[in-house]
């Protein structure tokens, strides 16, 4: 078995088909399906459970844990030599998995990234986000390359040997997809990109991670610790310091925006003070010599004060 996808499933009726059948049309036919129903409601496990058919399909089914005990559970059960993940609701292209196994092969690298296209809930495509092509690139002779790699996990193709041997999960909690992602390269020598987009990425979705704030969306917190306290263990800090400084930066920074925009009062609150706190406590000054400020307010979360007045100007206060 050349490449396992594993895919947590709940309450995905409306996009499992598209999902799943994407799989079905791929060029490369060396492969298992692993779809883990969550412990859905609505008709996610037949529907998972008509493809079973096919013998490369399996379904599992566990109480309702969450997407990191999901994708655990599917790991538990791949027999592949290369992992990939699949989110429920987005859907390969074609060629998906032969360009990604094919990229793993010839350059011997650990993970291979690949571009992504954002559509909206109906299929519709909105934009590209596509890395620069590039052979096997060493990350500890060129740790700017950690500033290229996306902290989903759906991207990519993995080799196996990253779970089995050094033994990585995905954490419990919101953004669990970051917290086992960024923890894991401190274990990866080499890394490859393939510059063309690869999969089709939903967002809009109700539920969707990034565009809904709770309680749950504290843990981005709990997830820079993980990371950090990895790389330390590992050896690998210092040598990544920067990069990781400002990727831990850049994603606070989004959850926070995140807040503003669809956390209630308190609970924004809250969570801006606490992320700001955090930030200057664990890295003291925000400056770096990668660009932190990507977007044009992206400034105010840098001066709690600055975004404060801005919230009371926008009638957010």
């Amino acid at each position: 078995m050349k490449v396992s996808i594993i895919i947590p499933a709940y309450n995905v009726d409306a996009y499992l088909e598209r999902c799943l059948n994407s799989l079905c049309g791929q060029t490369f036919s060396d492969l298992e399906a692993i779809v883990i129903d969550d412990g859905s409601s609505d008709r996610t496990l037949q529907i998972a459970e008509s493809y079973t058919n096919d013998p490369r399909f399996h379904v599992y089914t566990q109480d309702n844990r969450g997407p990191a005990a999901a994708r655990d559970l599917g790991l538990k059960q791949a027999k592949g030599d290369y992992i990939m993940f699949l989110d429920a609701d987005d859907a390969y292209h074609r060629e998906c998995i032969e360009k990604a196994y094919r990229k793993i092969s010839e350059t011997q690298s650990d993970i291979v990234a690949f571009g992504l296209t954002y559509v909206d809930s109906n299929g519709r495509r909105l934009k590209d986000a596509i890395p620069k092509e590039s052979g096997a690139l060493s990350l500890r002779e060129h740790p700017e390359v950690l500033m290229q790699i996306e902290s989903c996990a759906w991207d990519k193709i993995y080799r196996r040997e990253l779970f089995t041997e050094y033994g990585h999960t995905f954490p419990e909690g919101k953004f669990e997809d970051h917290g086992m992602v960024f923890r894991m390269l401190a274990d990866v020598q080499r890394i490859a990109f393939i510059g063309e987009s690869l999969i089709d990425y939903t967002i809009g979705r109700a539920g969707n991670c990034t565009d809904c704030f709770d309680e749950g969306s504290f843990s981005i917190l709990q997830m820079t610790d993980l990371i950090l306290s990895y790389h330390r263990e590992k050896g690998t800090y210092e040598l990544y310091k920067e990069e990781l400084k400002a990727l831990s930066i850049i994603n606070i920074v989004d959850v926070m925006k995140i807040a503003v925009r669809f956390g209630g009062k308190e609970v924004r609150d809250r969570f801006l003070q606490e992320s700001s706190a955090y930030l200057r406590k664990t890295f003291g000054d925000l400056h770096s010599k990668y660009e932190l400020k990507r977007y044009k307010h992206d400034f105010l979360y840098f001066h709690p004060f600055l975004l404060k007045m801005y919230l009371l100007l926008k009638g957010k206060a």
